[in-house]
């Protein structure tokens, strides 16, 4: 298999009108006693037809930030959700959950981790993947969304799809289940999908195979991709631009080829760090500690101050703005001092 070419990233000036842009999001989830910070004034934007990925540990807050651009936190009393979520010009958050409804599924598109989520064990797969063009008037009939089922299952490889319509989801093998649940998104013809580690429990030539699948569908349909994941091997291959999270904040950001090129937040210089590389005989250096949950992330300062061999008095007071260029840009006191 060919690796793919990341596009070339164009400075922000020259990008046409971008198709998400976030701007200072902010989510606070509810505790016992107080509101805890999970996400803190992240800010990007996507165009139409760009992969970007969302990296970090686990715990850092990548997939709590995609479920509040699809609306799911802030709506009740467990989350509260601050900033400008602007989507094709319009914005997310002064919507209501009615209004949200209507996008999700038509105009963003989510695949979760595990497909069992989002399959229903008791009915066959392609009546719940018809169901969302039915749902949101692409069809006239329940027969033309039932067509657009098995066409969907056709393009990302159920073999004799209308003859595995009419199975159920543990009739599938975990690669198969994870195309159905792609299907279902795309039936809706989105604009943007938020791919949710869509390949963590899959093994690596399945995973290849459902990567491979997203990469073409993007080409075919323009679509927008936001793949958030863990795995470094996955954004160097497969993605144009990325951004490094950690305890709530983006750390780092710039096209994947700068990244990898020139790691420069000491978070993502030991994430580099701890990932085997092919024909490179070098021992593995893990990050000392761990991420800090939740009601343990400090109020100031900078977060990964603790497990940083970088840290200075600033880092305990204050936490750097990201900043640099418009193409590569860093929170991190040391890169600020160099500069």
């Amino acid at each position: 298999m060919t690796r793919r070419s990341p596009r070339e990233f164009e400075p922000e000036k020259s990008r046409p009108p971008a198709l998400l842009s976030v701007d200072g999001l902010r989510v606070s989830l509810r505790s016992r006693t107080r509101m805890l910070p999970a996400v803190q004034e992240v800010s990007f934007s996507m165009q139409r037809g760009e992969i970007l990925a969302l990296v970090g540990e686990s715990g850092c807050g990548k997939s709590l930030t995609a479920q509040a651009l699809l609306g799911l936190v802030g709506k009740n009393s467990l989350g509260q959700v601050e900033g400008s979520i602007r989507f094709k010009d319009r914005e997310l958050t002064d919507l209501s959950e009615r209004e949200m409804r209507a996008i999700r599924g038509r105009e963003i598109a989510w695949v979760s981790q595990d497909p069992m989520t989002s399959l229903n064990p008791v009915y066959p797969v392609g009546a719940q993947i018809a169901e969302v063009p039915w749902l949101h008037q692409l069809c006239r009939t329940r027969n033309q969304a039932r067509g657009v089922a098995e066409r969907w299952m056709d393009r990302v490889g159920i073999p004799d799809p209308a003859l595995r319509a009419r199975d159920y989801p543990f009739a599938f093998s975990g690669g198969m289940r994870q195309r159905l649940v792609i299907s279902m998104g795309l039936s809706g013809e989105p604009d943007l999908i938020i791919a949710d580690e869509p390949t963590t429990a899959l093994d690596v030539t399945i995973q290849a195979q459902i990567l491979d699948l997203l990469h073409d569908l993007r080409a075919q349909t323009g679509c927008a991709i936001l793949l958030i994941t863990h795995d470094l091997g996955v954004v160097a291959q497969w993605c144009d631009a990325a951004m490094v999270m950690y305890a709530g904040r983006i750390v780092e950001k710039a096209p994947v080829g700068e990244l990898l090129a020139n790691p420069t937040h000491p978070y993502t210089q030991n994430l580099l760090a701890s990932v085997p590389t092919p024909g490179h005989r070098r021992p593995l250096q893990p990050i000392p500690g761990q991420a800090p949950a939740l009601e343990d992330i400090p109020s100031r300062g900078c977060p990964f101050r603790e497990r940083c061999a970088l840290a200075r008095a600033a880092c305990e007071v204050h936490m750097p703005d990201l900043v640099g260029s418009a193409v590569h840009r860093v929170a991190c006191w040391d890169r600020e001092v160099k500069a």
